[in-house]
């Protein structure tokens, strides 16, 4: 739950956020999608230890100190978090390097309300997991990544910003969560445009030979907030609904999603501008 924190804080000095506490320098969403990477990559530990990955939550499931179960996976790991260097590490028992991967999404528990969109290759997507934008530049110099975590039906996503053009300052960050529902129809874009709202060509597939065109279909969805944190808190209502839908390239192993651009052109268009990496 520390290595956890210390993500979700873009492993800055949980302490010194502590003292200052001002209710936005960690988010809830980050808090979940944290510990789900924190999960993900306990993944084989967890499932010889006879656990559910998919369903475990490492800050409300309860446990006995007794060896078996999580207790187990926890005797056998070794953590440490250095935040004056952004760092951390993790390991097994004997002190061999576990390897930490910060983009890994947990298995995605199964309720059967999966959401379901279709791809540039006319295929199915299932939205689930973790989608990150990666580091990107705002303006300025500023920065900010993006991500998103859907698991099921419930999306949620976080907006983590930086004073630096690399992602590396301490973070303010902003989350939105909701539900989705997919329409059962398949639309097509009018168009794409590019992050400054102008027209702009489609990008490349990720395998370098599908060719993708200004009238990709995409499947409607539509987003209820139920929760509005950090710099959104205020702004957005709880049940406001927002239609929204993404260009899925999945020409690659890790899908790419590329989202609308409706409310700042008015028209079905896709943004090229800094995508949704699975």
């Amino acid at each position: 739950t520390n290595l956890a924190m210390f993500l979700a804080a873009g492993k800055t000095d949980l302490d010194a956020i502590y003292a200052g506490w001002d209710g936005t320098a960690v988010t809830a969403a980050a808090v979940t999608t944290a510990e789900g990477i924190v999960r993900a990559n306990l993944e084989a530990q967890m499932t010889a230890a006879g656990l559910d990955v998919a369903n475990y939550d490492l800050f409300t499931t309860a446990f006995s100190a007794d060896g078996t179960g999580i207790d187990a996976v926890l005797d056998n790991l070794s953590i440490s978090v250095d935040a004056g260097a952004a760092s951390f590490t993790f390991s097994d028992g004997n002190g061999a390097d576990l390897e930490f991967n910060e983009t890994e999404a947990p298995p995605p528990s199964s309720t059967g309300d999966d959401i379901s969109i279709v791809t540039i290759s006319g295929a199915m997507h299932v939205l689930s997991g973790t989608y990150d934008t990666g580091c990107y530049i705002t303006g300025g110099s500023g920065s900010a990544r993006e991500s998103l975590v859907i698991i099921d039906n419930t999306w949620s996503y976080t907006m983590t910003e930086y004073g630096d053009d690399a992602c590396t300052t301490t973070p303010s960050g902003s989350g939105i969560t909701g539900t989705l529902v997919a329409d059962a129809t398949v639309s097509e874009i009018a168009g794409w445009y590019d992050g400054e709202g102008s027209p702009a060509s489609a990008p490349d597939a990720a395998d370098g030979v599908t060719v993708i065109t200004g009238s990709e279909e995409y499947t409607p969805l539509m987003l209820t907030i139920t929760e509005v944190t950090g710099g959104f808190a205020g702004m957005i209502p709880g049940g406001t609904e927002v239609p929204l839908f993404y260009v899925v390239d999945d020409t690659a192993a890790d899908a790419i999603l590329y989202r609308d651009n409706s409310a700042d052109t008015g028209d079905l268009n896709a943004s090229i501008a800094d995508p949704y990496i699975e």
